[in-house]
């Protein structure tokens, strides 16, 4: 795990390592972020993270929201997908769950588009399924914003997994 003021001085390949996933296949976030170094914490990075993601096209922001995996799929996945997606047990699905999860997600990419996203880390299996027969109600505009916010958690989680604040770093190290 690497501190905040480590991020702020290393080499932009050490940074691209660090951040590589941190959005799902989308790359640009990362490296319009590492351009704009130093930050005073990570909750700053991670906030400017977000800004790009805001501040960039609507085709930008859809092609991130499709760059994420359906859940449930036994297809292959980003190695921090496949791990968000195992603490749910959606790696260990009964043929009748899959199935389940299969005309869900073929039900929501119909309606909308785009997969269902979820942050998935402390959620069982049936609160991931009753979460996408909620969204499923959503017009396009709720549902889009909703995945957003919902890419913006998975990111914000699998940040705090990569980096620490400075004060944080030197508390460990005591």
């Amino acid at each position: 795990m690497m501190s905040i003021e480590d991020f702020n001085h290393a080499s932009a390949s050490e940074c691209e390592k660090c951040l590589d996933g941190v959005f799902e296949s989308s790359p640009w976030i990362m490296k319009q972020a590492i351009i704009l170094r130093p930050y005073p914490s990570l909750q700053a990075l991670f906030d400017r993270m977000v800004t790009i993601v805001r501040e960039s096209s609507i085709e930008n922001q859809l092609n991130l929201i499709k760059a994420h995996p359906k859940l449930g799929t036994r297809n292959r996945m980003s190695n921090e997908s496949t791990e968000e997606q195992k603490t749910a047990g959606l790696n260990q699905l009964s043929d009748d769950e899959y199935n389940q999860f299969l005309l869900m997600n073929e039900q929501y990419m119909t309606t909308f588009g785009f997969p269902f996203i979820l942050a998935i880390k402390g959620k069982s299996k049936q609160e991931i399924y009753e979460a996408m027969e909620t969204r499923l109600q959503h017009n396009q505009a709720e549902e889009f914003e909703c995945a957003l916010k919902e890419i913006f958690t998975i990111a914000f989680f699998r940040l705090k997994d990569r980096l620490t604040d400075n004060l944080e770093s030197k508390l460990n190290n005591i």
